[in-house]
Formats: structure tokens, sequence, C-alpha cells
């Protein structure tokens, strides 16, 4: 019980979540910490990342532990830090690349039998798939083994054994299963409330309050999701606090309540373009291309490494056999090739996977959310007792106006004009004139 593993219990029980990245920061420049305390410490450093939604530095940090375990062998902390890149894409709202990692560390559980990691790839596995409607019975499956390993694991923590009951109550209610999503519900909330952890307090009074809502039960909907919302702005989590705020406000509007509803999307709209990182699509695109880069060259070193030491064996074999195995390093050397331009061919699509998804969270966390925000000041305007009519008319007309502008920007990301109307070679003369001139 180093003052290390002390520090981190403190950090991380902080809502105070950017002091601690600079805390971590500082203290990983320390010389004298061993294998496990760093690990504990970037492990935190990722979450608290998060957290305060520095996505490319999380993802960046991850990816390059992964290689860093591999290469020592350590199976639970590339497991571990495979886990810990999922979770990123996870926020960025990439389902497919959370999958992805998440599955590679649950290969490495399950076949070391790492009993804490089993659990957590099966809650997390779980959540991603709680997104498609025709695998409730995967999902299900995945929550399950959650609960039972989280039994085994003599290491569990309370809370994060309560969220498997959570998301497994979430699906019971998708499933219109009322009543015994209700029981699990209630369960989590009461033993969150007994040892005080108000963050998953709040995210299982949330979902609990979508479940009121659905049964028209608007009046505990309203209470659920107000105490969720109170709960949550204590902490210093974009997450958290825009998904109370949402949650919130969508009650308010399916209680009719449009004003209130107006005035929390409001709210959640300056709160979400406060936290929009511009240049974060580029980056991530940078980092996860430079980690598939790293495997690729790891894989790449073993394999000569391995090469290598069966070439000096041969040696010291007849002449006929070292031709032998000439010929077959000169195939395997082909294979390998060959399995190289078939990555690069893969890095391609993944390249436009990622654009696909920049659009797609550009139209959703920009357009999209001004476009709610719009309509929520239109449906103000049908209160006959609106004192200030036009002031609201004007916020809608100008959401509107946003809303445009945000439109061509994202089109002239696409496609800038300069590139349509002169040609590649005339447009990256306009763009670097266009950079002297700033800079003058």
């Amino acid at each position: 019980d180093s003052s290390i593993y002390k520090l981190c219990r403190t950090i991380d029980s902080s809502i105070d979540h950017q002091a601690g990245v600079e805390i971590i920061h500082k203290t990983l420049q320390e010389s004298t910490l061993n294998s496990q305390e760093k690990f504990k410490l970037n492990s935190l450093l990722v979450k608290k990342l998060l957290q305060v939604q520095k996505f490319d530095q999380a993802l960046k940090i991850s990816e390059e532990q992964v290689i860093i375990k591999k290469k020592k062998k350590n199976t639970y902390y590339e497991a571990s830090f495979y886990n810990n890149i999922g979770n990123t894409y996870f926020y960025l709202s990439n389902p497919k690349m959370a999958n992805k990692f998440y599955e590679k560390g649950y290969i490495l559980a399950e076949k070391y039998k790492i009993v804490d990691l089993e659990e957590l790839f099966n809650h997390n596995l779980g959540a991603i798939s709680l997104e498609d409607l025709n695998k409730d019975l995967v999902t299900e499956n995945y929550f399950l083994k959650a609960i039972e390993y989280s039994k085994k694991n003599p290491h569990v923590r309370q809370d994060f054994a309560a969220s498997h009951y959570r998301l497994l109550a979430t699906l019971y209610w998708r499933q219109k299963k009322y009543y015994k999503a209700e029981q699990i519900y209630l369960n989590p909330i009461s033993e969150c409330q007994a040892v005080k952890n108000t963050y998953q307090e709040s995210a299982a009074k949330m979902f609990y309050s979508k479940l009121l809502r659905d049964q028209n039960k608007m009046k505990q909907a309203l209470e659920m999701s107000r105490s969720a919302l109170e709960l949550a702005k204590p902490f210093k989590s974009v997450d958290i606090i825009s998904t109370a705020y949402s949650a919130h406000a969508q009650n308010l509007e399916a209680a009719k309540m449009h004003d209130s509803a107006y005035h929390y999307m409001l709210i959640l709209q300056e709160l979400v373009r406060n936290n929009y990182q511009e240049d974060l699509n580029k980056q991530i695109s940078e980092s996860a291309a430079k980690f598939k880069n790293a495997e690729v060259e790891y894989e790449k070193n073993v394999a000569i490494a391995n090469a290598k030491r069966r070439t000096q064996l041969y040696l010291f074999g007849s002449i006929g056999f070292a031709m032998f195995t000439v010929f077959g390093f000169l195939f395997y050397n082909a294979r390998k090739k060959a399995q190289l331009e078939k990555e690069q061919i893969k890095a391609v699509l993944l390249a436009e996977e990622n654009e696909r998804n920049r659009i797609a969270r550009d139209l959703h966390d920009g357009i999209g959310q001004l476009l709610s925000a719009a309509k929520l000041n239109l449906h103000a305007l049908e209160n006959v007792n609106l004192v200030n009519k036009e002031t609201v008319l004007e916020k809608a007309i100008g959401l509107v106006d946003e809303s445009a502008k945000e439109v061509r920007s994202v089109s002239h990301n696409l496609m800038p004009n300069a590139l349509i109307k002169s040609g590649l070679v005339s447009a990256i003369k306009n763009f670097i004139n266009q950079l002297q001139t700033d800079k003058l």
C-alpha cells in the first residue's frame, strides 16, 4: 500500500478531474516509480482525460502503453490498455472500434483466466451490444456473465458490480419488461445511496426516469431526473452532466413543459459547444494510424528476429537444407509483403470510416444541437402567455442562421471551393498564401 496507491485513491475520488490530470503528469516524472505504480498512474490518467474529454491524449497514452506492455509480454497490462482504447472510442460514439478493442482484450483475459478483466470486458461488450436492438439475447448473456464473474472476483468493486444490474435493467426496460426492470433499478439506487456513491446513483436514476416516463408516470419521472441532475452537477465530467441535462430536458418535453425543456437544452447546447474540439477528429485519426503502424512494426520486428534465429540454425545444416531455408525465407517475405499491403488497404478503409464518423459527429454535435434548440424556441412560441416572443423568435432565427453556417462549414471541409474551381495545384498555392497572410 505505497504512497502512490494512496495518491491514486485520492485522485480517483476527487471530482476535480483536471487537477488530477496535472498531478498525475507531475508524478509520472519521478524516476523511482516501479512498473505497477506506472501502470496505476497511466490507467488513472486515461480515466481522468476521458472525464475532461481530452480524447486524443487518452488514446495516445493507451496506444503507447499497449505497445510497451506487448513488448514486455505483460498480458494483464496489455489487456487493460486495450480496454482503455475501447473506452475512448466508446466516448467518441464509435461502437465498432470500441468493440474491436474490447474483444482484443477479452481474448487475452479469457486465455489467461484473468477474472477481474473477464468481468470488465463482459460488461463493456454488453454495453456496446445494448445499442443493437437485434442482439438482446447476446446482450443479456454478457451482463449475466459479468455478474457471475463479479461474484468470483476477490477484488470486486461493488459500485461496478451494481452497474451490471443497472444495464441489465435497461435491457429489460427496452423489452417492456417494466416490473422486472424496476426491481433491478431500485436495487443499485439503494445500494449506491448506502455507500454514498453519487456518480452511479445519478446514472441509475437517469435511466429509471426514462422507464417511468414510458409508463406515463411523469411526476415521478421528473423528480427522478431532477435528482439525477443535482447529483451529477458536482462532478466535473462533461459526459455525465450532459447526459443528465438531456434526460431531464426530454422528460420536461414529454410533460409538455416546453419553456423549461428549452431552458435546459440551451444549457446543454452551451456545454457541448464549449467542450467540442474542432481538430479532435484529425488528431484521433493520426493517433490511430500511428498505433496501427506501431503494431505492424512490432509484429514485423518479431518476425524478422525469429527469421534470423532460424537462419542461424539452418546455416549448420546441409547445403540443400540451406537452399530450402533460403527459398522458405523468400516465400515468407513475399507473404509478409502481401500481408503488409493488406494492412495498408485496411488502413485506407479505416481512414474512410473515420471520415464518415467525423461527418456524422459534425452533423450530430453541431447542426443537430442547433436545430433542436431552434425547435424548442418555436415550441415556446406556442405559449400564449409568453412575454418575450420577439426575443425568442430572434433566437430561433439566429439558431437557424447558425445551422446554415454550420452546414456550409461541413460542406467546405468535405470539398473546398478552391479545389473545385482551380484544381489541386492552385488550391495548395491559395492555401499557402492564406497562411502567410494570416501570419502577417
